[in-house]
Order: structure tokens, then C-alpha cells, then sequence
């Protein structure tokens, strides 16, 4: 399971999103079902600027996912992070395909 998130910086505030965002992954990082989490700064498409965000988290199965560790971490990175958020947030959940 993958969950892909990209979004924008207000203006003045990349480094404390940045900070955040470190913070957060180090924590996911550390559970047990966790494959992958990488969280990335450059250019945002939309606003041609520096403040773009794109988080990749990569996870065993739905179960590694949702365990009380990563969805304690995310609802309080989530709270840190809306107040910094310029526009709307892009989410993408997927899920791999395995042939039969």
C-alpha cells in the first residue's frame, strides 16, 4: 500500500514544514510495517517557487498502514502542518497489483 501526498508551503514557512515533515517521517520510519518513507522539497509546479512538498510512504499491507503508531503520528503532523498548507492538498492511495 502507497500513499502519495503533494502540496505547497505558504511563503516564509518551507523550513519549519521541512522540519515537520523530517520529524514525522523519522517516526514512521521506525514501525515495524513501514517499507518506505521519503519526504521531498522542490519547486512546486503550480506556483513556479520554492515550497513544494511531495511525501511518498510505503507500507507492507493496509494492516502496517493503519497500526496506532503511524496513524497517531500522521494526525499530529497533519495538525502541525494544515496552518502552513497553501491551497489544497493532493492525496493518492494506492494499492499494487498482483497478477494471479
Amino acid at each position: 500500500m502507497q500513499l502519495i501526498a503533494s502540496f505547497t508551503a505558504l511563503r516564509g514557512t518551507e523550513e519549519a514544514m521541512g522540519d515537520l515533515l523530517a520529524a514525522y517521517a523519522a517516526v514512521v520510519r521506525s514501525g515495524d510495517g513501514t517499507a518506505q518513507l521519503d519526504a521531498c522539497q522542490g519547486p512546486s509546479t503550480l506556483a513556479a517557487r520554492p515550497g513544494g512538498f511531495l511525501v511518498v510512504e510505503q507500507y507492507r499491507d493496509e494492516a502496517a498502514f493503519r497500526a496506532p503508531v503511524n496513524a497517531a503520528a500522521l494526525t499530529a503532523c497533519n495538525k502541525d502542518l494544515a496552518p502552513l498548507i497553501s491551497g489544497d492538498v493532493a492525496l493518492r492511495l494506492l494499492r499494487p497489483l498482483h497478477a494471479e
